[in-house]
């Protein structure tokens, strides 16, 4: 099962990309990634502390799958045995005209929890959306992210 969001920032993919794994400031702005431990290097082991709307805090163990700066960065880690269920999250960073940025963030999600965890899916669904607007808040907020302050000499 795939759940995805996208949102438009007007920032560039640089900005965005620096809110995104800026680790230790994720708990000031993200309702749903609230926090990483270790780093976001490809082949990494981190600790994902997330928050699913009107759910409790979870922690999981991801590897750090891919990192490519300002494109796209993915983490897949499992709750129990992989076969349970497994996840990956990502999140992709299209660069657009005008010094506007497409975000995509998404999660793949595999085995036999699925089948008896359709309201999960659906907060994990509605916490995606959330932690756009969140990052959109965040990074369009920041004064070296705004369109203007780019086109200064």
């Amino acid at each position: 099962m795939q759940l995805r969001a996208e949102i438009e920032v007007a920032a560039s993919p640089e900005s965005v990309w620096r809110a995104l794994t800026d680790t230790l400031r994720l708990h000031e702005w993200n309702p749903f990634i609230t926090r990483i431990q270790g780093p976001l290097t490809e082949g990494s082991s981190v600790q994902v502390h997330f928050t699913l709307p009107e759910g409790s805090d979870r922690r999981v163990r991801a590897q750090v799958v891919t990192s490519e700066p300002r494109e796209r960065l993915r983490l897949v880690g499992s709750l129990g045995a992989s076969w349970l269920l497994q996840g990956e999250h990502f999140a992709e960073i299209v660069p657009l005209e005008e010094g506007r940025t497409r975000v995509v963030h998404g999660q793949n999600f595999e085995g036999l929890l699925l089948r008896v965890a359709p309201n999960t899916m659906t907060r994990a669904a509605r916490a995606l959306t959330l932690m756009n607007a969140a990052l959109k808040k965040r990074v369009e907020s920041l004064p070296s992210s705004s369109p203007a302050s780019r086109a200064a000499p």
